[in-house]
């Protein structure tokens, strides 16, 4: 449960990276416990402790989780899967801090069990809110990268969790529906914003994750 002040902290920082119209959905439900640490760029892990905890119910710490993502780096960098950049820093605090790459994040997910797919990267541009929604239809958890301001810190890309596509009576596509690391809830956005803010010139991972537990249909 959030406390008035970080409620009113977490609205004005919705209102700065999503713009007109984007609003906290149930800002007095926050979860503390799935907000990323102020300064520490782990959002694409608190997503994934997001996705494992609504899919299995389990509760991971962004400590536990970095401690655990520490070691599946450490692995895939002595079996050279990842370059020494991606290892150094990924994480941490300060201008070196630059996050974890989808890569990295990837095997996290698989280590509990997960089935994960990731949009190539040269596809990017062509992703639709409608292929979200139609992965979600299919029972999967979808991961995007949205691409902030200049002013968001390293490179201002950010990894969200796609909840809901909203559509209006007349089967329009209205609004998306995401949980943000940074503010531990759920953030209503109009769907023109939420497609300007897609990551697509993001050069290095792809835009959208599909993750899934155990067998689904389809």
């Amino acid at each position: 449960m959030a406390t008035p002040l970080e409620v009113a902290g977490r609205q004005l920082y919705v209102a700065k990276r999503y713009g007109e119209g984007a609003q906290l959905i149930n800002p007095f439900s926050l979860n503390n416990f799935f907000t990323q640490s102020a300064g520490r760029p782990t959002c694409n892990l608190v997503a994934a402790n997001w996705i494992i905890f609504k899919r299995l119910g389990s509760t991971i710490s962004e400590r536990v989780g970095m401690q655990r993502i520490l070691m599946i780096m450490e692995d895939l960098f002595r079996r050279r899967r990842i370059s020494s950049e991606i290892l150094i820093g990924a994480g941490s605090r300060g201008k070196k801090g630059q996050g974890y790459a989808n890569v990295v994040v990837r095997h996290y997910l698989r280590s509990f069990g997960a089935k994960v797919w990731e949009v190539p990267v040269g596809d990017n541009k062509v992703v639709k809110i409608r292929m979200i929604e139609g992965l979600l239809n299919r029972g999967y958890a979808v991961k995007a990268v949205l691409k902030f301001g200049k002013d968001a810190g390293k490179h201002a890309y950010h990894a969200v969790v796609v909840e809901k596509v909203v559509r209006n009576s007349k089967g329009r596509i209205t609004h998306v529906e995401v949980f943000d690391p940074n503010v531990g809830g759920l953030v209503r956005v109009p769907a023109l914003r939420f497609k300007r803010l897609l990551g697509a010139s993001n050069p290095e991972n792809g835009v959208v994750t599909a993750i899934r537990f155990g067998a689904l249909g389809g």
